[in-house]
């Protein structure tokens, strides 16, 4: 099914250039890990590798949906109505605060304000435009749609990886290696 207007995010897809969205949400993300750990811990630093290399890759995804959203114009009906991409948002989002609720939980506390920011507004920002990708991937090229499975794939094994080394506990991955780093906030959970 072929939309001729587009409205809500996806009228703004087709408004900015992919290379731009790229660039400008990569540095959002640097901004966020980078920085606020800085502030909050006096020092820069980020063990995950998915948080670095694998959100790399999910934008890149992005970025070819986009390219292929450029090309096709092609977006289910149903997605392309403001109500529509209101309710995959506001269901993003709910995953996103689910996963800060699973952290609370877990760690009996509330956690580094920078991973409560990735986790209710970076997560769920990454889901609502990785929707794109369920919606226009099967209009892109045979290279197109192999890129983006090879993409999230790397995505899904770092995130794997993270979580089985103990990397996306990132104050607790220092403390258990001995490192002393002038981490001026972080209180062991254990």
């Amino acid at each position: 099914m072929e939309a001729t207007h587009f409205y809500g995010v996806y009228g703004r897809l087709l408004e900015v250039s992919p290379g731009d969205f790229a660039f400008l949400f990569l540095a959002a993300l640097g901004l966020i890990i980078l920085v606020g750990r800085f502030i909050e811990d006096g020092f820069a630093y980020c063990t995950s590798i998915c948080a670095l290399v694998g959100d790399a890759a999910i934008v890149i995804a992005i970025w070819i949906s986009c390219k292929i959203l450029h090309e096709t114009r092609a977006v289910p009906g149903i997605f392309n109505t403001v109500q529509s991409q209101w309710l995959i948002a506001i269901g993003c989002f709910f995953i996103g605060v689910v996963m800060q609720i699973i952290v609370v939980n877990q760690k009996k506390k509330f956690g580094k304000i920078v991973d409560c920011i990735h986790n209710v507004i970076v997560v769920p920002i990454i889901l609502f435009l990785a929707v794109t990708l369920a919606l226009v991937v099967p209009h892109g090229s045979p290279i197109q749609t192999n890129l983006i499975s090879a993409l999230v794939a790397i995505w899904v094994i770092l995130l794997w990886y993270d979580a089985r080394t103990g990397r996306l506990d990132q104050p607790e991955w220092f403390w258990a290696r001995g490192t002393n780093l002038p981490l001026r906030k972080i209180v062991r959970t254990r």
